[in-house]
């Protein structure tokens, strides 16, 4: 997928190659330099590009900059202008023939959406769906959003959820969504503003309105093997809470939160062999951090599992954890 931004209208290229099963590694090798656009799986792109729009921090980069860098022949060009003042802008969806070699297949579909930011995700090799989420969002605040999902690679859009008032479709205002890896029909869809979720089990065709929470969702992260259990975090609160029904209902199983991480990932190679091992960084009393280990959500320990302590942060990758720490003299615990 190839994502640029001329003459101020919204392009995006579907390049599906059913050669090649590694579509993220060749959209990578696109935007090499800039791959922090691509985050889980999803692909953002703005309008203007000093619109914050990853987690309300980041910025994307200069997509035009990027992409006269990429192979020209991949791209698509559309000599229509718009004026970005115009609120009617046009968020096309596109693609072009390619040599019988590389099997590339064409849609195109226009969703003539008015918001400036979208959010694209394909659910994953062998299935024809794509999600896509339009947004206009400033300082972090979500003002309208559409849920679009199509079932045949692109060539249609149908919505889903909207937070314009009329018509049967939901009313919400979207700022995120998560998807299940092994489950790929599955969705969760963030509304903030509530705060409530959307879920979906089969890929939009319907959802399960889920409100109120018992806190705002900064972000979800659904169980890499099993997709009923989801663990939320609320960036506000420093809470970390649980749902085991793919968030119907939540319980609190950790607070002072500042990150979190399965230690199990289905996509790479797994650092812990029990799905259910979380790993979270704590900020104790005395403003330090200790990294805490659970296999049972921390619901069942009988005595807390501290990995290391008067760390930084962590990152875990692939078979190893790295942890940062300001001083070698403090010791591990």
């Amino acid at each position: 997928m190839i994502l640029f931004k001329p003459c101020g209208l919204l392009f995006i290229i579907f390049l599906f190659n059913f050669v090649s099963a590694n579509f993220d590694e060749s959209v990578q090798s696109l935007f090499k330099h800039e791959d922090h656009i691509i985050n889980n799986g999803k692909y953002y792109i703005t309008r203007n590009v000093n619109d914050v729009i990853k987690n309300g921090e980041s910025e994307i980069p200069d997509l035009e900059r990027k992409l006269k860098e990429a192979d020209n022949n991949l791209l698509h060009h559309n000599d229509n202008t718009q004026d970005d003042n115009e609120v009617n802008y046009e968020h096309t969806i596109n693609k072009r023939s390619a040599t019988t070699h590389s099997q590339i297949s064409v849609t195109q579909a226009e969703l003539h959406d008015g918001n400036t930011q979208l959010v694209i995700h394909w659910a994953g090799l062998n299935s024809s769906n794509i999600a896509v989420l339009t947004k206009n969002q400033r300082s972090g605040s979500v003002r309208t959003s559409n849920v679009y999902f199509s079932y045949d690679y692109g060539a249609t859009f149908s919505r889903k959820i909207s937070s314009s008032s009329s018509g049967s479709l939901p009313h919400a205002r979207i700022s995120d969504f998560v998807h299940a890896y092994h489950d790929i029909d599955r969705y969760i869809f963030m509304d903030q503003h509530t705060p409530s979720l959307y879920t979906t089990t089969d890929s939009g065709r319907n959802f399960h309105h889920v409100t109120p929470l018992p806190f705002t969702p900064s972000t979800l992260t659904i169980n890499p093997v099993k997709p009923w259990i989801v663990i939320g975090h609320d960036e506000s609160g420093k809470n970390l809470y649980k749902s085991s029904d793919f968030g119907s209902s939540w319980i609190r199983i950790q607070t002072r939160v500042e990150k979190y991480e399965f230690g199990f990932s289905a996509a790479t190679s797994q650092f812990e062999t029990n799905a259910d091992t979380l790993y979270v960084r704590r900020r104790n009393l005395d403003g330090s951090y200790t990294i805490l280990r659970s296999e049972t959500y921390f619901q069942n320990d009988i005595t807390e599992q501290v990995v290391i302590s008067h760390v930084t942060d962590f990152l875990l990758m692939n078979a190893t954890m790295v942890a940062v720490r300001n001083s070698p003299s403090q010791v591990t615990q």
